[in-house]
């Protein structure tokens, strides 16, 4: 079971490192330079700190994870997890409904 525990824990933190890394220097790149797949989107906007701030967030809770799972196995990071994927999940399908709303409009 602690090995379980351990690779999911590992899994999620390997999950929100990489990939909330690699978006954070995308929301860089866009606001910055205006390249990358958010260029024509993010470019000098000031709306791409809220893109940055997220993106950054998930990779620090990936690294936070991956730091319990080779130290602290409790139950309340597997919540912390769960939560932080949820919220992942809602905030993007919820942005992928706004979009398409605004499209078809």
């Amino acid at each position: 079971m602690t090995t379980a525990r351990r690779r999911l824990l590992l899994a999620n933190g390997v999950f929100l490192v990489v990939v909330g890394g690699v978006q954070a220097v995308f929301d860089l790149l866009a606001s910055y330079a205006g390249v990358g797949p958010y260029g024509y989107i993010f470019e000098e906007s000031p709306y791409a700190i809220g893109w940055v701030e997220a993106h950054g967030l998930a990779f620090v809770i990936g690294v936070l994870l991956l730091t319990v799972a080779v130290r602290d196995l409790r139950g309340f990071w597997h919540v912390l997890g769960a939560a932080v994927h949820t919220l992942l999940v809602v905030a993007h399908i919820g942005a992928f409904i706004a979009s398409r709303d605004r499209e078809s409009a």
